[in-house]
């Protein structure tokens, strides 16, 4: 059972989200919250697995500042922001901050139960209609395509971490990668960690995203490493 805590400002939206999530049969919601600060307060009273919030919850902190406090204090919560707002900087704010996952509100019940599983699981999540405008901000975000530095920074990587990159940029969550490639789930995260920090990203979407778009920079990589390794 993935249990949940639900925080948007509007009563309506936050009985929708119960309704169509329990539904599902494998989703408890364990608590609900109207504000930014009412969320912190229910993720730590109630543990949850995964936190969905409104991006724009007045009176407090937003939806995306509510994210990075959870994810500094709570590494291992889910987190999913679900919106209305298709502008692009929201969206950068978002992934900055640590969330697993975008989803406009217009998303039907299937997309969003199937969302839920995949945020839990610290894939990454993003609306169809944003991926597009996602992937070139942030794919180039930091690392302009081909240049010889970008491909040093790549080759900085082991053969163990290009693979898990590449798992990751797959939408594999932990624990499969942990089976794919035959270490721990803990050493997989130990290696996410080392590539986001060796190719200066901020989180796991950003290293999904960079790494799909440089598909075959990253996989000549694990080549290269895995022959002379």
């Amino acid at each position: 059972m993935i249990r949940i805590v639900i925080a948007d400002d509007e009563d309506v939206i936050r009985t929708g989200l119960r309704t169509i999530l329990t539904a599902s049969g494998d989703i408890e919601v364990v608590a609900e919250a109207a504000t930014g600060t009412a969320a912190v307060e229910a993720v730590e009273r109630t543990t949850p697995d995964l936190a969905v919030l409104d991006l724009i919850m007045p009176g407090g902190p937003d939806g995306a500042e509510t994210a990075r406090t959870l994810r500094a204090h709570h590494p291992g919560l889910g987190i999913l922001i679900l919106t209305t707002d298709t502008d692009e900087e929201s969206v950068a704010r978002v992934w900055r901050a640590g969330a697993d996952g975008y989803l406009l509100k217009t998303a039907s019940a299937p997309d969003l139960v199937a969302a839920v599983h995949q945020a839990v699981e610290h894939r990454a999540v993003l609306s169809p209609a944003l991926i597009t405008s996602v992937l070139d901000r942030f794919a180039s975000h930091r690392h302009p395509v081909d240049t010889e530095e970008f491909g040093r920074e790549v080759r900085q990587l082991s053969a163990q971490e290009l693979r898990v990159v590449l798992a990751v940029a797959d939408g594999l969550g932990n624990r499969e990668i942990a089976e794919l490639i035959g270490v721990a789930e803990g050493t997989v995260k130990a290696y996410v960690s080392r590539a986001l920090h060796k190719l200066a990203l901020d989180n796991r979407t950003q290293l999904a995203l960079l790494a799909n778009d440089h598909r075959g920079l990253f996989t000549r990589a694990l080549d290269e490493a895995s022959s002379t390794g």
